[in-house]
């Protein structure tokens, strides 16, 4: 832009802790050495309130950002991290982005992005950012802050207020409805989301999307699968016909407006050795993370009885190795209690974790059991989850289908247990 001078915003910070977002940027507005407004507002929120986003560098240039950006989250339902992905790609690539001089910080409640004209995408491992002239010394204040303050708060102080919203599956509503009238008990019983199944079309889901958005109960989540193709199989068509169904199903969550598909990755048997699963799962999911990427759907493997995965140590270094923010673990707190503590496995799976299914099991017997009936301890998983892990988001039980009185019964039960904070 050559000598010209231009409206510049400086420091704005960002803090993401326990599923709270908080930004604040100190106003400062300078026409070259010179300080022409100290109470600027840098920050806008979005989506409803939903998304928070700041800027520093160039005033008008960050404001044609912020359209942009809004344009985005429409494009794609509300998905932050995909109207990231895109903005920046876009930023990188459009000659006339190009030339745009500002730094964004975006996020909601569960994730944190800096945006650059790069087209880089940064999303900070301690959940804070800061940009601007005094950017560096805001973020390292506020990183030695806010880690002093988890370590000296308790498990009653840091839980107050976090409501983790409840979805259902769809699979558990009654089968005799049409889906709109399936959504509309769901949202009436209290659950404020839904995960979807797996589905024959694009076209098909999309439908199902707007359907449950219109009843406002939007879907978050597909429940894939793959126990029909194991992406362990010595079969390469059984591998081919796997890859394809995955790919089906990315695509189908993105056009119903959901985040995170749900993977067994493997399955060991007498005839696929467990290292073989390992080794082979790795390699066929990671040939379609790209494409996870490009849609802004995240990959999530789950823990279920498969003979697979079956200590949270190993867990937690399957899902490392990929290196990848669009692989992470989907968490069934019922699946461990057989042969373990959920609890542990939650607090060393830690931000790993993208979403949680909600089961309990009484070990004398080994029974599935309705929610608060088993061996699970829940304020321990509240506590854990929660507290020390900071998860915010989306919980789904996995039950039987029932009617609405069942329906109504475990969202009381799911409140009690753990979606609300003690004594809430």
């Amino acid at each position: 832009m050559g000598n010209e001078k231009v409206y510049r915003g400086t420091t704005v910070l960002a803090v993401r802790r326990r599923g709270s977002l908080a930004m604040g940027c100190d106003g400062q507005v300078s026409l070259g050495d010179t300080i022409v407004k100290s109470r600027a507002v840098k920050i806008r929120t979005m989506a409803e309130g939903r998304i928070l986003a700041g800027f520093a560098g160039s005033v008008a240039d960050a404001l044609t950002l912020f359209e942009k950006f809004e344009g985005k989250l429409e494009s794609f339902s509300g998905n932050t991290a995909r109207a990231v992905v895109e903005l920046a790609r876009d930023w990188r690539m459009d000659r006339m982005l190009r030339r745009l001089e500002a730094i964004l910080i975006v996020g909601d409640r569960e994730r944190l992005f800096l945006l650059s004209g790069s087209g880089e995408v940064i999303e900070p491992d301690d959940d804070v950012l800061g940009v601007g002239s005094g950017g560096q010394y805001a973020a390292a204040a506020a990183a030695m802050t806010a880690g002093a303050a988890t370590l000296g708060a308790g498990a009653q102080e840091t839980s107050e207020g976090v409501h983790l919203p409840k979805a259902i599956q769809y699979s558990m509503l009654p089968g005799d409805l049409s889906d709109a009238e399936k959504f509309r008990m769901a949202r009436s019983c209290g659950f404020e989301g839904v995960e979807a199944v797996t589905m024959e079309s694009v076209d098909a889901a999309t439908r199902l999307g707007d359907l449950a958005r219109e009843a406002g109960t939007p879907v978050h989540s597909m429940t894939f699968g793959g126990w029909g193709a194991p992406l362990s199989s010595p079969d390469p068509e059984v591998i081919k016909q796997g890859l394809t169904d995955l790919e089906l199903a990315l695509r189908c969550t993105k056009a119903m407006g959901g985040e995170v598909v749900l993977l067994v990755p493997a399955v060991v048997n007498e005839s696929v050795r467990y290292v073989e699963a390992y080794e082979r799962s790795q390699k066929h999911i990671r040939t379609l993370l790209p494409l996870a990427e490009e849609l802004g759907i995240v990959i999530a493997v789950e823990n279920v009885w498969n003979n697979f995965l079956l200590s949270p140590i190993e867990f937690a270094r399957y899902v490392d190795e990929f290196e990848s923010p669009w692989l992470k673990a989907y968490f069934d707190v019922g699946n461990v209690v057989a042969f373990g503590w959920p609890q542990d496995w939650i607090r060393t799976l830690d931000d790993r974790i993208a979403r949680v299914h909600l089961k309990d099991f009484k070990r004398d017997g080994r029974e599935w059991t309705n929610l608060g009936e088993g061996d699970v301890n829940w304020p321990e998983i509240r506590a854990s989850l929660v507290d020390e892990v900071g998860y915010a988001t989306w919980i789904t039980p996995e039950l039987p289908s029932g009617d609405e009185e069942y329906l109504r019964d475990l969202v009381a039960r799911i409140d009690r247990l753990i979606a609300l904070p003690p004594g809430a």
